[in-house]
């Protein structure tokens, strides 16, 4: 069974609640007048690296932070942000770092 794809109508689109500065925008249009929406959000940035590359680009300015924080002395958040890339794929990279060096209370 096909399921029709799911969008908006602007009638629909009127009513949606939105945070001050936020705005909703038609990302296409089709001939009945429903369009998909999309939220941006200012936090993140689309990067034409691939993944590869960005978990490289990280992994170098990772260990420059990191030799920075062992020469001040700051241990503690030094152990914070040390993780690993657990995928590298063409798709996605993922970065783990152990939640309970994260946060002391998480556990």
């Amino acid at each position: 069974t096909e399921v029709t794809p799911w969008q908006l109508g602007p009638d629909v689109m009127s009513m949606l609640p939105k945070r001050p500065g936020e705005r909703y925008y038609r990302e296409y249009e089709d001939d009945q007048g429903t369009f998909t929406t999309h939220v941006p959000y200012s936090n993140i940035v689309k990067c034409a690296l691939t993944p590869a590359e960005f978990a490289r680009n990280w992994d170098d300015k990772l260990s420059e932070e990191l030799e920075a924080l062992a020469q001040e002395q700051e241990f503690d958040l030094r152990r914070r942000i040390a993780g690993q890339w657990v995928c590298i794929t063409d798709e996605q990279a993922i970065w783990r770092a152990p939640a309970s060096q994260q946060f002391a209370d998480k556990f």
